[in-house]
């Protein structure tokens, strides 16, 4: 969600055309996907074959 509201800013501050609008949100958006997905694979627990498992 970061990373759109720095897209958003930096689209108010430079107006951009459509086109270069749509590709900065594109870039944003995938940036912050990038972003999630490396912060929360960083933070997953360590699992082993050891571990009890309950149900």
């Amino acid at each position: 969600m970061s990373m759109l509201v720095f897209g958003i800013l930096f689209l108010m501050a430079v107006k951009l055309p459509l086109v270069g609008s749509l590709i900065t949100m594109a870039i944003a958006l995938v940036a912050g996907l990038v972003l999630a997905r490396f912060m929360l694979a960083k933070t997953k627990p360590d699992t082993s074959a050891d571990t009890v498992s309950f149900r």
